[in-house]
């Protein structure tokens, strides 16, 4: 698989590009109609001004659905888009033989209108077909964070189950990010865990008002019964490289998170909504850090048979692991909370 990481990313010269795109005319996404009212060159990434319409009605953003314009921030945005005759290729061997093949082609403008709708979709603070937008008034900013480099997974396999689960090391790859958990045999038994990071500085001091982790599931999903994905903390060191050893490195067994993966086919969204636990632990000085794991992995509960689910990492052109943060400038109520929830965990 070749590795698409960051020259792949939007760099200066692309920026050139994308600001000829900001009109005042309506651009056709594909659930959404966008008008980009603006966009500027932030350093570690673009931001954008947007007014937004579904079916021919406008968003409305803010919890009141007040917010005309909504500010938007993307951090190591990618530059490619999915087109199946693209002369990029990537292939996927999946746990059961299966081979999956995607293509994409070169494309900045595309990618950044996808990731508009996309954080668009994303964003808990908003009201469709809102009545109480006020002309020209501008909301919060929603920053998008798209993994780089340093994800993938760690896998185990030994004799006993408490022998995997209590491993101090195992076999890592970052051309995906593989969590699963198995018992082959009665002296067989396989865990593996997903490290993902996110370079959240750009937030400093500010409020964080919600933010969803989002990753995209391609495999087929291959389980017994109904399947979560469940992310805890990190404590990997690196953020940009895995090792075998980062496997044992997660802070504790709270979830930040947990959202349904019973998947019959691949290539979907999976969204998880952080709770206040997870908001606090997002780091506006540094990098947020997740380990994705199965539920009987973190509840300590040995498997009686398998569950597999692969989602795509960074290497991945179009569609990196996010993290989504809707953001403001920070409070003393905002702050002494997040503190609060911060000594809880």
């Amino acid at each position: 698989m070749r590795k698409l990481k960051k020259e792949n990313r939007i760099e200066n010269p692309q920026m050139v590009e994308l600001k000829k795109i900001a009109t005042s005319e309506k651009k056709q996404a594909k659930r959404f109609e966008i008008n980009i009212l603006k966009v500027k060159d932030i350093g570690i990434g673009v931001e954008v001004a947007v007014q937004m319409w579904k079916n021919r009605r406008q968003i409305g953003f803010s919890k009141d659905g007040s917010v005309d314009i909504e500010r938007l921030r993307f951090v190591n945005l990618p530059v490619m888009v999915e087109d199946p005759n693209g002369d990029v290729e990537t292939i996927q061997t999946l746990s059961d033989g299966d081979v999956i093949k995607t293509r994409y082609r070169y494309d900045p403008r595309q990618a950044l209108l996808d990731a508009i709708e996309e954080t668009t979709d994303l964003i808990v603070n908003k009201v469709e077909r809102s009545k109480k937008i006020k002309k020209g008034k501008v909301g919060r900013t929603v920053t998008t964070f798209f993994a780089l480099v340093g994800d993938g997974h760690i896998g185990t396999g030994t004799t006993s189950w408490d022998a995997a689960r209590d491993a101090l090391t195992g076999a890592h790859d970052t051309t995906n990010i593989q969590v699963s958990s198995s018992r082959v045999s009665a002296t067989d038994w396989r865990i593996t865990r997903g490290f993902i990071e996110f370079d959240t500085s750009a937030l400093g001091t500010d409020d964080i008002l919600s933010a969803t982790f989002s990753i995209r599931q391609i495999s087929r999903g291959f389980a017994f019964g109904t399947r979560t994905g469940n992310i805890v903390q990190s404590d990997k060191v690196s953020t940009t490289v895995i090792a075998g050893t980062d496997y044992p490195l997660f802070t504790n067994d709270i979830r930040l998170c947990t959202t349904d993966v019973s998947l019959t086919n691949g290539n979907a969204w999976r969204d998880f909504v952080l709770n206040p636990a997870g908001l606090a632990l997002v780091d506006g000085s540094g990098f947020t850090k997740y380990v994705m794991r199965v539920a009987n992995d973190i509840d300590d509960s040995p498997v009686s048979g398998f569950q597999n689910t692969l989602f795509a990492s960074s290497e991945h052109a179009s569609f990196p692991p996010k993290l989504v943060v809707e953001h403001e400038a920070a409070s003393a109520v905002g702050a002494n909370a997040r503190r609060l929830f911060a000594s809880m965990v």
